[in-house]
């Protein structure tokens, strides 16, 4: 997964509570989405792998 969207939240100000307090690594709200959208992956025939998830 390549292409990377940032999540907004209703104000237009981008959601920090998928990113731990240093704002680099994936707190374990961040993990537990990259876990399903690699799951998720998983089950995609080859060559059809969604390249995207939205954070």
């Amino acid at each position: 997964m390549t292409h990377n969207k940032l999540s907004y939240k209703h104000n237009n100000k981008i959601d920090f509570s998928y990113f731990a307090s240093d704002c680099f690594h994936l707190s374990d709200k961040g993990h537990s989405l990259a876990a399903i959208s690699l799951w998720n992956n998983l089950f995609e025939p080859v060559g059809g792998k969604t390249r995207t998830w939205h954070i």
